[in-house]
């Protein structure tokens, strides 16, 4: 029930719903384990990398794109700006390469998700002091032609966790189809280049003329 406060030309009171439901999810997105995609896309690239037969990697650790599995099993992921990397963009093949990088190892989509709970939690007090009275001014700085743009702004930061969540299934999908293709018949091609090499050294050598004394 509002208090006596006078004629309210504010609305922000009338977001709370969303705004309290935007604050959850981006909180959670923030801070739950299971959402840290560079840490599962590194643990998933090591696992699949050390599953490869030594003898194997030997002959493909040289390949561009064992390079760049290699180099994103090896990534710093313990600080929030990946500030710990040199590299200022991480060499992974594909869109989801691009997403990679600019949701996660820069890493905008965390960005904007603390934006978000920011605004969120701004709107949600100003709300709550404007409907026990506490606050009388927010009339002046949130008025009623600004209501279609902070609805959908506060429908925004309710959306953004699952658009990084999104994102981050992405990243992963993309990471496992990758290296199942570059890894089909890994042992066999091998075996193959080997063979291939050592019949065109024995064709050399059969093709050296023998100089008689």
């Amino acid at each position: 029930m509002r208090l006596p406060v006078g004629e309210v030309n504010s609305y922000l009171a009338e977001l709370e719903p969303i705004l309290g439901v935007s604050i959850a999810l981006n909180l959670a997105y923030l801070n739950i384990s299971k959402f840290r995609y560079i840490e599962i896309v590194k643990r998933n690239i090591a696992a699949r990398l050390n599953a490869i037969d030594k003898n194997v990697r030997l002959t493909v650790e040289g390949t561009k794109w064992y390079k760049q599995m290699h180099g994103l099993s090896e990534i710093h992921t313990d600080e929030f700006f990946n500030h710990k990397n040199s590299q200022r963009w991480i060499s992974a093949p594909g869109a989801w390469g691009v997403v990679y990088n600019l949701m996660f190892y820069w890493p905008l989509g965390r960005l904007i998700s603390v934006i978000a709970t920011s605004y969120s939690i701004l709107l949600l007090c100003l709300g709550s002091g404007e409907k026990t009275g506490a606050v009388h001014w927010t009339s002046h700085f949130f008025p009623l032609a600004q209501v279609s743009l902070h609805y959908w702004l506060s429908v925004s930061a309710l959306v953004w966790p699952t658009v990084c969540i999104a994102a981050g299934t992405y990243i992963c999908s993309g990471a496992h189809k990758f290296l199942d293709y570059q890894t089909q018949d890994l042992g066999q091609r091998a075996l193959e280049d080997v063979t291939s090499g050592l019949q065109a050294a024995e064709e050399a050598v059969n093709a050296t003329p023998v100089v008689s004394e």
